[in-house]
């Protein structure tokens, strides 16, 4: 039963572990070929597994664990290491062995009781980096591993020796740049004859759970940023590179989150300037659009159906005659008429009229040369004003 809730146990650790870690992902990923030296150590506990100790408390088996590792990560998924763990070991047999204590309790057992040197070298693999990218700022990681080793087991004058498989899980959680929080679950499996008996199982194993601090040093290599964001169904990746980083993480780590942060607040300035673009443009759009009528320099009116100039408009053209031969761009004389009344057969003659007698005025009035000038009768399908008893006029303006 006991077997069965550190199971459990262990299992909840692992799927907690992993969805506060999915949790946390950023946008920004950084990707940097870092290859670092490490050295862990930890303390925790060790529990044998052996022929009968499954009839014993299992508080009578928790026996001191300790655990010196030496290693280097070869970029940030693959890493290698040389550790030592061991202290002790506890448990039961039903027999006397090589390392029990020759007094038997319940007038059945004997309580064994070895020294554990166990050195090992594994393979680790960052799983926290191969599935989400590699990222310095992340709080939680999880490094499976895997390895061979060999183990002596040593007491009361007796050593006995096996070859080793082990296998665990790291989950390191981020203290400083330079220092992780290590949480290190193990199973060793050891041969049958390790503890002195053998029963015909075929092998025994050891558990260990310890915790411990892992520092890194000497990590070397340009780091580079990546920002992906979604355009569309796709996303779309753009990279920088941000700084070399060494040492243990110091200085250089400092350079690097300053860095960091210039690039944030830049990228802030850049959406903040590009929120003011967009809102200028709308007002743009939201603003009246211009029309002919906003760059006239004189305005003509007529009565319904007449064509004919008056004498309080010769002044006006009087005006603007001078300032057309003095002017270096052409004018143009445009005639409209209202689309209120007549057809569009007889507006379109009207607006004609009325532009061609402004025309001939300025000409034979007032001399301005031909070539300055243009003329056209638009009709009452293009009007210039809101109201339609203005349209029955004629507009003098500069040729853009």
């Amino acid at each position: 039963m006991k077997k069965h809730s550190i199971k459990v146990l262990i299992l909840i650790i692992f799927l907690g572990t992993f969805f506060f870690l999915t949790a946390q992902e950023k946008k920004e990923i950084f990707t940097s070929p870092i290859n670092y030296w490490f050295l862990s150590v930890g303390q925790g506990i060790n529990i044998y597994y052996g022929e009968h100790d499954k009839f014993s408390d299992f508080s009578d088996r928790l026996a001191p664990a300790l655990d010196l590792s030496f290693g280097k990560m070869l970029g940030h998924k693959i890493g290698l290491r040389a550790q030592y763990n061991g202290l002790t070991c506890k448990g039961i047999l039903a027999k006397e062995g090589d390392f029990t204590d020759n007094t038997s309790f319940d007038g059945r057992y004997y309580r064994e009781h070895f020294n554990l040197i166990h050195l090992h070298g594994d393979i680790l693999l960052n799983s926290s980096n191969l599935l989400f990218g590699n990222n310095p700022e992340r709080k939680f990681q999880m490094i499976p591993f895997l390895g061979v080793g060999y183990a002596m087991a040593t007491g009361n004058g007796n050593t006995n020796g096996s070859p080793t498989i082990s296998a665990g899980l790291i989950n390191k959680v981020r203290l400083l740049p330079a220092l992780d929080l290590n949480i290190e679950l193990r199973g060793i499996l050891v041969n049958e004859e390790f503890d002195g008996i053998s029963e015909g199982r075929g092998g025994e194993g050891i558990a260990s759970a310890t915790i411990g601090f892992t520092y890194k040093f000497n990590q070397k290599g340009p780091t580079r940023l990546i920002t992906e964001e979604k355009e569309g169904d796709a996303f779309v990746q753009t990279e920088a590179v941000i700084t070399e980083s060494g040492g243990g993480g110091g200085a250089n780590w400092d350079e690097r989150q300053k860095l960091l942060k210039e690039l944030n607040e830049k990228e802030r300035a850049i959406e903040q300037l590009q929120a003011r673009v967009n809102e200028l443009l709308k007002k743009q759009k939201e603003q009246p659009q211009r029309t002919e009528a906003d760059t006239v320099d004189l305005a003509i009116f007529f009565d319904i159906g007449e064509t004919n100039l008056k004498s309080k408009d010769l002044i006006n053209l009087k005006y603007i005659a001078e300032k057309i031969k003095q002017a270096k761009q052409k004018y143009r004389v445009i005639g409209f008429a209202d689309s209120a009344t007549g057809s569009s057969r007889r507006n379109k003659y009207l607006s004609e009229q009325r532009a061609q007698n402004v025309y001939n005025a300025l000409i034979n009035e007032f001399k301005v040369p031909k070539e300055k000038l243009i003329y056209d009768g638009k009709g009452s399908k293009l009007n210039p004003f809101n109201d339609n008893e203005n349209n029955r006029v004629v507009l003098v303006m500069p040729e853009e």
